[in-house]
């Protein structure tokens, strides 16, 4: 409590946190080290409950650089990028143009609050000179139009979603998993209740043509912003009228509903087609978004492959911790969008006390280390808007 006090952090939403749970609760009156080990242990009941990816299982990432032979309108259609490089650099002379997002100067300033929602593996934040390409807006939307917004997004997933039957994959077609849910004493098992989860998604882009039902609006190029509901369509366009961020049109828009806080999301570059620019709206409950090089990732992918490893250490030294705060908005761009993944870790479990004094059990994430832990809720919702950049004819 004194730690957060301290940095005047007030958790996931601006007053949320303070009231809910202190970072030094963790096993009632014990100390923090004493609940980094009981985070330890249970951060194997987490990994195992989930299912832990194969030693030898490589991340599908992108290649940062990605060459076409594609020119104008037509690259900028298909990528939603205007300006390349000359053709025949280096080793790939002869195979094209590198597609190349508008430069970082195009964008605002890093600012002191850009700063104080990243850390490093240290606990460190991290200023302009090292951020790769994330913004922050703080308190995008009201309170008001975050109710609306959800009640809109569980209309559209009742039409148009399709539950995730793993941290990358859609539900097989035997029938949409059941979501794992925590116990008081800290043990994960399946819902009593049969409901499924942990995730439910939404998005244009093409990912499984057997499991996903398309939403009107469609997607890329060819997306018509006319066919969005009504609070999609009012969050694209005060995306779109944000100083400091030259935007060209909308390409795709992704909704994952979250059902249980027992879930992850593993390290992954966006599809090259959904454009430069990703916004990410979060609402209902926070999250820490972890950023990792792609060339980390690929250094020691069995670390990045194993959740009882990287739960508890990250998926690489280098990664960095993004605070997405309750009704926040998050820019990627540059290198933050094409050289480095973003992720969710699965969270470790601890006990914190209750309004009485008893412990009970809870799934945090950690923002930068361990001294920095944050209750989940089993309810999330990311609304993430991809953006082309303005077209240079």
């Amino acid at each position: 409590a004194e730690h957060w006090s301290r940095t005047g952090i007030a958790g996931w939403g601006d007053a949320e946190l303070r009231s809910r749970m202190s970072a030094a609760a963790a096993l009632a009156g014990c100390s923090l080290a004493a609940a980094a080990v009981l985070a330890q242990k249970r951060a194997n009941i987490v990994a195992a409950e989930e299912g832990c990816l194969a030693a030898d299982d490589a991340f599908q990432i992108l290649d940062p650089v990605v060459w076409s032979g594609e020119r104008g309108r037509q690259l900028w259609e298909r990528f939603g990028v205007s300006d390349t490089s000359p053709p025949g650099l280096g080793q790939d002379k002869g195979r094209g143009r590198a597609l190349k997002p508008q430069p970082c100067r195009g964008y605002r300033n890093f600012t002191a609050d850009d700063a104080s929602r990243i850390r490093d593996m240290r606990g460190e934040f991290v200023g302009g000179d090292r951020n790769p390409g994330v913004r922050m807006e703080a308190n995008f939307v009201t309170e008001e139009e975050e109710c609306m917004l959800a009640k809109e997004v569980s209309q559209i997933v009742a039409h148009h979603g399709c539950v995730m039957g793993g941290a990358r994959s859609y539900a097989s077609s035997g029938g949409p998993p059941v979501r794992l849910v925590l116990q008081d004493d800290g043990s994960i098992v399946p819902d009593p209740a049969g409901r499924p989860g942990p995730m439910w998604r939404v998005t244009g882009r093409a990912e499984d043509d057997e499991m996903q039902p398309p939403p009107p609006w469609g997607y890329g190029a060819a997306l018509n912003a006319s066919a969005l509901p009504p609070g999609l369509a009012m969050v694209t366009k005060r995306i779109a009228a944000l100083a400091g961020y030259p935007l060209g049109p909308l390409r795709d828009i992704t909704l994952n509903l979250r059902t249980s806080r027992v879930c992850r999301l593993d390290p992954h570059v966006d599809p090259l087609e959904d454009g430069p620019n990703g916004f990410i709206l979060t609402l209902q409950s926070g999250a820490v978004l972890t950023f990792s090089p792609v060339d980390a990732i690929r250094a020691d992918q069995k670390r990045a492959s194993n959740p009882a490893v990287f739960g508890m250490r990250s998926f690489t030294d280098n990664d960095l911790d993004c605070l997405l705060r309750r009704r926040s908005l998050c820019h990627f761009s540059g290198d933050a969008r094409y050289r480095w993944t973003h992720a969710i870790r699965p969270g470790v479990v601890v006990a914190l006390q209750d309004e009485s004094g008893a412990p009970r059990a809870c799934i945090c994430d950690w923002w930068g280390t361990m001294e920095n832990l944050m209750e989940r809720k089993d309810d999330r919702i990311s609304l993430v808007f991809s953006f082309a950049d303005p077209i240079h004819e």
